[in-house]
């Protein structure tokens, strides 16, 4: 809208121009006023189509002549405006001077000549020809000016140039600036003659105008006082007498001269138009301006008809002189058309230089176009689309120049264009290769090196690309985060190298499922894997969700190695579940974790429950590191019974966390993300310390001092600092090594049992005992223990839950009573609940029990309490 605002902003503007243009109109010479009219023509036809144009045209014509009154030969411009926006839209290099050169004279200028003839043939015919070439030259004049000024000035570039950089056409430019060299100085010549022989022609009036009045005065002088009476009476004699006098000596074609009274009636006159007895006076002639003392010019009005040419012909001069004696006015009238030969003479030669010198203008033109110009437009095409031309390996024709300098340049185009043909043959198999290049690239970049499907890149580009189609696709898109279960064990057991082949496996089902079910798989790292699909319906992602959940139900075959693998995997559907690709990704690793945390159910959909722990959770990962700064954990002590005598032999240490905005965490909680986040071994240490430090106290109230246990992650265990920091606690609390008892997983030594027995070997010849806890729950090796210096076990609660009934646990029991008895262990039950499950633990021959049905975990306050009474 504002774009067409501006253009009509635009269009009236060049209207009101226009309108002044056309009414503006500068005299030149012999009466002729030049008029620019063709500098608008050149804008409109650059700017408009010819409708447009004509429209415009007609306008600016109607409203100039209306209130400029116009001339007639003015409406030869729209014939003008039709013919050059004709050329232009033909062809918009076309030369428009010399098109309205060619129009001008061949039909402009015989049509003016033909339209003032018809009109009055009755004026000097050298004249009308004058006025016709003259409007001819004022035509391509004004033409000349209008490209001048659209094509090389800087103000009217910015106004109508798009381009930044504007292209001039040389030979346009060549045949514009001759045609202004010559013309100038020509036009100018001609005006500065004219206006001479003007100056030199008013002396010559004022000269012959003295002369007649010195011819009357002295023959009037030479007549009698009655004489003069009688001529002041109209006396027909002496009337007579002075008018043969007048036609004899002064007067001719060139002037009248006519005689009045002092009432300026006319006395005698040599014109009989001017009758005698009528008044004749200055002051009545209209139109009239004062040139000199006394000296007059007399310019007729316009003649719609013929216009300026009928007012310059007609313009005459008057001479005023006063005679005494007796008083007479004397006018001599000379007439503007008698000077007219030799102004004519003088104006029609330099017009007849100047079209000899147009014509050799366009000659050398035409010569240069042959010699230079042609040639230079034969190299244009033979290099146009030249990079095509060389690419495609095409023979290039190159035409001769009859122009040393031109040729010498097509010479080196042409080497120039056979060394870039040999480059473009070696760029074609440079950009093979590069294809290729690009091509392994794309694998580098976005192709896991070990499994060869997508990585986290290539995730994260297809995820951008979903997010950008998702306003106009309503597709849902599923996002499933799956990893594989117990695949650190996996690499501990049976080497890095099968894990690897285990994942390249998986990669491999999961591409027949981008074959056959149109996802994408991706390896986010380690054994982490990312599918996307997208469906139209909840129940088709549902479905490419159970089909990823049966690429873990057949077994694996890894170097001959059968392998039952399960996996977790969890699933989000975006824009179901968020708005947010990303998110999305965040929904699906919750649910993933949630899968694992279960077990038992392979693909887990994110809900609602399951945000709210994560939440939980990583509320859990951010206050776990600053809750001992902030004395947020404390020690709960449960006591170790002899299921005999029912005293207490030792005390097992707990760690509880309460956070004043969680309250109480489960150790089940936040045990294991401690172990996750690497924070184990420095809240084992603050354990130890504290309980040390607490025996300590124990020792200085009196107490007697139980051993206490304290259970240790199997990653701090294992490191060589435990030992060198447990010592070190133990010197600064001043308590002894028998203080002490260490409680690690039986799972965690099994596994690796050679390096776990040599530091339990090592603590052992320290005097620091160490109990298995947990045994059990996972499978146990008898074998091994043997090798152990362990001599204690703690039975795990799951084994003793429901003894008293379960007859499979009874028989587990009682295996395991008999053969640490005979190895010369102690077994310890924990986790004992009920009166039956005591009772009968008791029955089997069982050591030692602990559990809530003699005491449930305490906080210091009631174990210390606990101990005073034993104490007494």
């Amino acid at each position: 809208m504002e774009n067409k605002i501006r253009q009509g902003i635009r269009w009236l503007i060049f209207i009101v121009v226009g309108i002044l243009i056309q009414s503006l109109h500068i005299e030149y010479i012999i009466g002729i006023k030049l008029s620019f009219t063709g500098i608008i023509i050149v804008f409109l036809i650059r700017q408009y189509s010819t409708h447009m144009v004509l429209i415009s045209l007609a306008l600016i014509y109607a409203i100039s002549t209306t209130v400029f009154s116009g001339h007639l030969v003015d409406i030869f411009f729209l014939l003008e405006a039709v013919v050059l926006s004709w050329t232009i839209k033909r062809n918009d290099k076309s030369n428009l001077v010399l098109v309205d050169g060619i129009l001008s004279f061949f039909v402009k200028l015989p049509l003016c000549y033909l339209a003032l003839i018809l009109v009055k043939d009755s004026y000097n015919q050298q004249y009308i020809s004058f006025v016709c070439i003259i409007h001819a030259v004022n035509s391509i004049i004004a033409i000349l000016i209008g490209e001048v000024l659209y094509q090389y000035t800087p103000v009217f570039l910015d106004i109508f140039k798009k381009d930044k950089i504007h292209k001039i056409r040389l030979r346009q430019f060549l045949f514009h600036t001759a045609l202004i060299m010559v013309t100038l100085p020509i036009l100018c010549s001609i005006y500065v003659n004219e206006r001479k022989n003007e100056q030199l022609a008013l002396k010559q009036i004022e000269s012959y105008s003295h002369g007649a009045f010195q011819v009357i005065q002295k023959e009037v002088n030479s007549w009698k006082s009655r004489e003069k009476q009688k001529f002041i009476l109209y006396d027909v004699v002496y009337r007579e007498k002075l008018k043969s006098l007048m036609d004899a000596k002064l007067t001719g074609e060139m002037a009248d001269i006519i005689l009045t009274n002092e009432q300026h009636k006319i006395l005698v006159t040599t014109n009989d138009k001017y009758k005698v007895k009528n008044k004749f006076d200055i002051k009545d002639i209209k139109n009239i301006e004062e040139i000199d003392d006394e000296f007059y010019r007399v310019i007729p009005s316009i003649d719609s008809k013929m216009g300026v040419v009928n007012q310059f012909m007609n313009q005459f001069y008057i001479v005023h002189q006063y005679m005494v004696n007796p008083d007479m006015h004397m006018y001599v009238l000379i007439y503007k058309k008698d000077f007219l030969v030799n102004d004519l003479h003088i104006a029609l030669d330099g017009l007849k230089l100047l079209l000899i010198l147009w014509g050799m203008i366009i000659g050398v033109v035409a010569l240069l176009e042959v010699v230079i110009f042609r040639s230079i437009t034969q190299l244009e095409e033979a290099t146009k689309n030249l990079p095509d031309q060389l690419y495609d390996l095409e023979q290039i024709k190159w035409k001769e120049s009859c122009t040393v300098e031109i040729g010498l340049l097509q010479n080196n185009f042409y080497k120039a264009a056979f060394k870039l043909k040999e480059m473009f043959e070696s760029t074609k198999l440079l950009n093979e290769e590069l294809s290729n290049s690009q091509q392994r690239l794309q694998e580098i970049v976005f192709l896991d090196t070990l499994t060869h499907i997508g990585n986290r890149l290539k995730m994260r580009r297809d995820l951008n690309d979903i997010r950008e189609y998702a306003y106009y696709d309503s597709k849902l898109t599923g996002v499933f985060l799956l990893d594989i279960n117990q695949f650190k064990q996996i690499n501990d057991t049976l080497g890095h190298e099968k894990g690897d082949k285990l994942l390249i496996e998986v990669a491999e089902r999961l591409k027949i499922l981008e074959d056959e079910q149109g996802c994408k798989a991706y390896r986010l790292g380690g054994d982490e894997f990312v599918v996307l699909t997208q469906q139209d319906t909840l129940e088709q992602i549902q479905v490419i969700g159970e089909c990823i959940v049966r690429v873990f139900e057949s077994s694996f075959i890894i170097d001959g190695v059968c392998m039952q693998v399960r996996g977790s995997i969890g699933m989000s559907i975006y824009p179901y579940h968020t708005n947010d690709v990303d998110t999305a990704i965040k929904y699906a690793d919750m649910a993933m974790y949630r899968s694992k945390e279960i077990g038992n159910t392979p693909l887990e959909v994110f809900n609602e429950s399951i945000k709210l722990e994560y939440i939980k959770r990583t509320t859990i990962e951010k206050s776990i590191r600053d809750a001992i700064n902030n004395n947020e954990f404390e020690m709960y002590y449960q006591p170790v019974y002899d299921i005999h005598t029912k005293e207490i032999i030792n005390l097992e240490a707990l760690l509880r966390w309460n956070n004043k905005y969680l309250g109480q965490v489960s150790p089940q909680v936040f045990i294991p993300i401690a172990e996750e986040l690497g924070f184990m071994m420095e809240l084992d240490q603050w354990v130890i310390q504290n309980v040390c430090r607490q025996i300590k106290m124990w020792k200085l109230e009196g107490k007697k001092v139980l051993p206490v246990s304290i259970n240790i992650s199997e990653k701090y265990f294992r490191q060589k600092p435990f030992i060198i920091a447990l010592l070190t606690i133990i010197e600064q609390e001043e308590v002894t090594p028998e203080d002490i008892l260490i409680e690690i997983a039986e799972s965690s030594v099994i596994e690796q049992a050679e390096s776990m027995g040599k530091v339990i070997g090592e603590l052992y010849s320290l005097g620091i005992k160490v109990i298995l806890d947990d045994f059990g729950k996972t499978h146990s090796s008898i074998s091994q223990l043997i090798d152990l210096p362990v001599k204690q076990l703690k039975v795990d609660h799951e084994l003793i839950k429901g003894i008293d009934y379960d007859k499979r646990k009874q028989t587990l029991v009682e295996l395991i009573v008999q053969i640490t008895s005979k190895l010369g262990m102690t077994i310890i039950a924990e986790g004992v609940e009920t009166e039956g499950e005591l009772a009968y633990l008791k029955s089997v021959g069982c050591n030692s029990v602990q559990g809530r049905v003699i005491c449930e975990p305490s906080p210091l306050g009631r174990i210390s309490e606990i101990l005073s009474n034993r104490g007494e």
